[in-house]
């Protein structure tokens, strides 16, 4: 199952008709709440962060909805600064990547 999250509507409608099974804006109120019921409570198996932002919302944001032992793909440039406690409390692998 492949779930996105974007900003921009045309990425959204892209994603859809490129074959993802679920779409949202990543400012949602009702997002987190719908990963949990599409995931049956688990999370994401997977996290990939592909944007340039100085805002720690979207790392936070990848942190929450990623499954406990789950991963995390970060590709571009991203403020990096957040709570490791998240990160340690899931055991959640982060992979950096640089473009």
């Amino acid at each position: 199952m492949v779930i996105g999250i974007d900003g921009n509507e045309q990425n959204r409608k892209i994603a859809i008709a490129s074959g993802a099974d679920h779409v949202f804006e990543p400012l949602d109120p009702q997002l987190h709440d719908a990963i949990e019921m599409i995931t049956h409570s688990t999370g994401v198996d997977a996290t990939i962060i592909t944007v340039a932002t100085d805002q720690h919302f979207f790392l936070n944001q990848a942190m929450d909805i990623t499954r406990q032992r789950g991963r995390m793909v970060v590709i571009g440039d991203i403020n990096t600064d957040c709570s490791a406690n998240k990160l340690y409390h899931k055991e959640i692998d982060v992979i950096i990547a640089h473009t």
